[in-house]
């Protein structure tokens, strides 16, 4: 599902680029930029959330930064959002102002909708990233990854202690001592184990959660880009038909000073035969 609505999102983005092409070889710049920053916008947004997606399977050993960068990717693309909810604003306007209210009113929905994706698109950022957080603690103790740092010399004893009966049970009973903490810091609200597990549950439903609206913004992506598709149709259609009506009144305004010439010249005629019946009759 999400590969297919990526492709058709992809194509609309192939779609708005062409008519961004054509509108500059007609010398329309104001329109050839707005669309291709909506191309632009559109194929970030399809990107950031790809990246969403791969988020939830990232291992801890790719480090904080990259999770700063992400964060920061999220913000620059909802500035670019909001850009493009402002121009779709003000081009509902300027339908509204040359009484195209259908396409004043497709454009200002276009708009609700960009909105909308930008507000879900932060809060899951905020989600994931929240979730993430505690995964990656459980993930420490599961992996075997958290573990006290010692000098060279008491880790080899310490090796060489985990071998015997004893060893082995002090090590489980250390684990065990080390999971316990590791949780009541994971979730101090839960008491016993019964209530951690129930957690981990309820984080688990929450990252299902997270995926089904990440999919939900997708989707809600591709049908703003149908809608802006739809809108760009309809401003095209409106363009032509006011080229046909102004082609229709050039033609009428020569045909009207084709008759005007014809009665002038019949004018001069009607005086010419006038005075020779005059000179006509003088004479």
């Amino acid at each position: 599902m999400a590969a297919d609505v990526s492709a058709r999102v992809h194509l609309v983005a192939e779609k708005l680029a062409q008519k961004s092409a054509d509108a500059q070889r007609k010398g329309n710049e104001n329109a050839a930029r707005a669309l291709a920053m909506s191309v632009a916008d559109l194929r970030e947004a399809m990107a950031l959330l790809a990246e969403q997606r791969h988020l939830l399977a990232r291992r801890r050993g790719e480090g904080d930064e990259e999770d700063d960068d992400a964060d920061a990717h999220v913000q620059e693309l909802a500035t670019r959002l909001a850009r493009v909810e402002a121009m779709l604003g003000k081009k509902s306007e300027d339908m509204k102002l040359k009484g195209n209210k259908g396409a004043a009113a497709s454009l200002q929905q276009s708009a609700g909708d960009v909105d909308k994706g930008r507000a879900l698109l932060l809060e899951q950022q905020q989600t994931i990233f929240g979730l993430l957080g505690r995964w990656e603690t459980l993930e420490d103790v599961v992996d075997g990854k958290k573990r006290r740092r010692t000098s060279d010399g008491e880790e080899e004893k310490k090796e060489n202690e985990k071998e015997t009966p004893h060893g082995r049970l002090m090590g489980q009973v250390q684990r065990l001592v080390e999971l316990k903490g590791v949780l009541a810091e994971a979730f101090p609200e839960c008491k016993d184990a019964e209530e951690v597990k129930d957690e981990v549950e309820r984080l688990r439903r929450e990252v299902e959660n997270a995926k089904e609206e990440t999919a939900e913004v997708n989707e809600m992506l591709k049908q703003e880009s149908l809608a802006l598709e739809e809108a760009k149709k309809e401003v095209e259609r409106v363009k032509q038909r006011e080229i046909q009506r102004q082609e229709e009144d050039t033609a009428l305004l020569e045909q009207q000073r084709e008759a005007c010439l014809a009665m002038e010249e019949l004018v001069r005629e009607s005086d010419q035969e006038i005075q020779k019946m005059t000179q006509a009759a003088a004479a």
